[in-house]
């Protein structure tokens, strides 16, 4: 509200950050701490300990021979003037040149041009060669695997590891790094988009016109052209990676950016392993956490899972498809679809009000994983260490960690719990000392039932999806209608709505198969063909009725958190949005 504060000793800034809207992907840089004091502090250090030899040492970047100070410069925490009169009284020409001369290049350029991200920001020389050589042969990689750092280069990851920790690219690497895209990006202009993505969300001193010229001198900007033309890079000034490499000692930098991000390193357990707790987990794990997770399933995934019929026909029988409208994700459904992770489902979705009633229903892209949805699942776990059938029984603060316990075994001490639960499971396990245990019993999940049916021949219906807006159906689906299905048949899922489900929880499966399919033959008016095989699974907490506004919940105090579909929103993309909140 207008004039309203907010008193920030009163509140967990973490708690708050989490409701931001953000991508809670990037996380915090613990060891470059804010604030003038923070940074005058490194000023001096560097000025006592480096400055001196930043001439021969600046290019090395596997020592700590730079200030590091330019993340202190971008948000005004410390003014160039102090530092230049103070590096002035040191002799230090080298870093003078660096602070005053290429720095007030970048800042004037920047200032009188609108065109920063556009092809027109290059030179015409660098525009002219590297148009000619657009279509010339490279190995594409998806957003996610570079943001990641999964490149496959160890020298270009452990940039990118920089980046994703600690939220620097040393000068040197970054010329390489940032010339290495353009032969992984579909061209130019796609090689320019990342740099600015890239750079700009995960480095401090990201947006800075000093950052801008760095990575537009990747493309040939402040440069001259350096014949002959080579593939991919025209006559663009070459930094390949492998003379990078050989002039370098690769562990000892490796060392450096996969240092420690906090002392002592949290140990941390995830417990669930839903959408929400993988996202979460692959978060934390990127940027140099150590996550244990549990899950008393034989596969991660949750609700997303798919489950088989007589080792066959494969059905997703909980999660049936996916949209995205947040732009936190999109670079994420982008990267999934790229490689092949999720792809549309351009299946007929209709909705029947009453019976024999199909109408289209709204247009929407909605998306499925390949070949089933548990592919989602399996996507972000690898990497991940998880121990299946395993369920906790319940964490007990021991000292300052916590125990977990199943039923039978203790199964380690941990500093940090996290849930990924539905939330009647996790009141059962969380410590009775957490703070947000109350606002569980706020939400109600609802329960479904779902029918699984592989037809041995096709149901001739004019639809392959459906919103059933009477009777005992909420939704029914031709599972085979979903790209790369493999069905030797057809299959077809239905599912209950939550209130039919609430009055027949505890019939037996069979009689549920019965009532349903009778449902979807009286609502669609057509007879289905014989089944080869039928299942029905019950979902207990199929979906939560009304979400918490919370998008995560964290006690700052005892280090518990929990995130799901039911805090912030519902659905595959709510759960996706929690994990990355947490």
């Amino acid at each position: 509200m207008k004039g309203e504060t907010l008193q920030l000793g009163k509140h967990s800034l973490a708690e708050l950050v989490a409701q931001c809207d953000i991508d809670h992907s990037v996380g915090p840089v613990s060891d470059t701490r804010g604030g003038s004091l923070a940074g005058y502090e490194r000023w001096r250090s560097f000025r006592k300990f480096a400055l001196r030899d930043y001439a021969s040492r600046r290019n090395r970047i596997e020592f700590d021979g730079v200030s590091r100070m330019s993340a202190y410069l971008h948000y005004g925490m410390v003014s160039p003037l102090r530092l230049a009169r103070e590096a002035s009284a040191d002799g230090a020409e080298k870093y003078l040149d660096e602070l005053l001369v290429w720095r007030e290049l970048a800042y004037a350029f920047c200032y009188y041009r609108n065109d920063l991200q556009s092809e027109s920001i290059l030179p015409s020389w660098a525009i002219a060669t590297l148009r000619e050589h657009a279509n010339d042969p490279r190995n594409i990689l998806s957003w996610e695997c570079l943001a990641r750092a999964r490149s496959g280069s160890r020298l270009w990851d452990a940039a990118q590891r920089s980046l994703l920790k600690h939220g620097e690219l040393h000068n040197n690497v970054r010329m390489t790094w940032g010339k290495a895209l353009l032969s992984w990006s579909g061209d130019h202009q796609d090689a320019l988009e990342r740099l600015v993505d890239l750079n700009h969300r995960f480095a401090l001193d990201g947006r800075d016109p000093a950052s801008y010229g760095g990575i537009l001198w990747c493309l040939g900007q402040f440069d001259r052209p350096f014949p002959p033309a080579q593939p991919i890079l025209g006559t663009v000034r070459p930094r390949p990676l492998e003379q990078h490499e050989r002039r370098t000692n690769l562990a000892a930098y490796e060392a450096r950016v996969d240092r420690c991000v906090a002392e002592p390193l949290p140990r941390i357990a995830m417990i669930g392993t839903g959408l929400g707790g993988l996202m979460c987990s692959r978060i934390l794990e990127d940027h140099g956490f150590s996550v244990q997770c549990f899950d008393k399933s034989i596969r991660p995934g949750g609700r997303s899972t798919s489950r088989r019929l007589d080792g066959a026909c494969q059905f997703d029988h909980g999660a049936q498809y996916f949209t995205i409208r947040t732009q936190n994700l999109r670079h994420y459904l982008a990267s999934w679809s790229a490689d092949s992770v999720v792809a549309p489902w351009p299946g007929r979705i209709v909705s029947i009000d009453q019976p024999q009633a199909i109408k289209p229903a709204p247009p929407e892209t909605r998306y499925v994983a390949t070949p089933c949805m548990q592919a989602l699942a399996q996507h972000l776990a690898k990497d991940l260490s998880i121990q299946f059938e395993c369920e906790v029984a319940c964490a007990k603060r021991s000292g300052t960690k916590y125990q977990l316990f199943s039923n039978d075994r203790q199964l380690g001490a941990f500093d940090i719990v996290l849930w990924n639960c539905p939330p009647a499971q996790v009141s059962r396990q969380v410590p009775a000392e957490c703070s947000w245990t109350s606002r569980l019993s706020a939400v109600k999940m609802l329960p479904c039932w779902a029918v699984m049916l592989a037809l041995n021949h096709s149901w001739e219906i004019p639809l392959d999806g459906a919103f059933v807006n009477q009777g005992g159906l909420s939704w029914m689906a031709r599972d085979s209608s979903k790209p790369e299905r493999k069905f030797s048949g057809e299959g077809w899922v239905l599912h209950s709505t939550a209130e039919w489900a609430r009055q027949n929880l505890e019939v037996d499966a069979q009689t549920v198969v019965q009532m349903l399919t009778d449902e979807a033959q009286r609502m669609t008016g057509s007879q289905l063909p014989k089944a080869d095989s039928v299942r029905a699974h019950r979902w207990l907490y199929a979906r939560p009725d009304k979400p918490l506004p919370e998008n995560s919940l964290w006690d700052s105090d005892n280090w518990l958190g929990c995130c799901g579909d039911w805090c912030g929103g519902p659905r595959v993309e709510g759960a996706l949005l929690s994990g990355m909140a947490l």
